[in-house]
């Protein structure tokens, strides 16, 4: 086993672990938690395999601004951070069993699908490219998203607030 792969299992291994933990926790707060942690990972898993601007865009925007956008309404809303979800109908055994079955039938396929092994490329220029067009050829539409976006955080705090 290279050290590529080693990497891969351990983010994989920690993408499943808290995949399950962000759908099973009953407090809120620790479920965003564990989807940042999964966020986190899933940029792990970018770095890995050569995409380093989809690394750091997710940690960027994803792992810090939609998280911090999803704390920000845990917190300012009623809920509050001691909420607790609460399951309606008790578990099932048909929910296991579809879950062993869907579970076999997709490990069967991917275990069946021959990959293809990507092969390491010069990257040279083309971040810069795409910096490029982002905050060259399009400034004027991402500041006005990034305007849009704030009077939306802006707006939750004021109906959030309590009077």
């Amino acid at each position: 086993m290279t050290v590529a792969s080693a990497i891969f299992y351990f983010f994989a291994a920690i993408l499943i672990f808290f995949s399950i933990k962000v759908v099973t926790t009953k407090n809120l707060f620790h479920s965003v938690m564990s989807a940042f942690a999964v966020l986190l990972g899933t940029a792990g898993l970018f770095f890995l395999f050569n995409a380093e601007f989809l690394g750091i865009v997710q940690i960027l925007i994803y792992a810090g601004a939609v998280t911090i956008l999803v704390l920000f309404v845990v917190m300012l809303t009623t809920a509050g951070p001691k909420y607790r979800i609460v399951w309606e109908t008790p578990l099932n055994i048909w929910i296991f069993v579809f879950v062993i079955l869907f579970g076999g039938m997709l490990g069967m396929i991917v275990l069946s699908i021959q990959w293809p092994v990507a092969k390491p490329v010069a990257l040279h220029g083309v971040t810069e490219a795409l910096a490029t067009r982002l905050f060259v050829e399009y400034l004027l539409p991402f500041e006005v998203a990034s305007i849009l976006l704030l009077a939306a955080l802006i707006g939750s705090i004021v109906l959030a607030r309590r009077d």
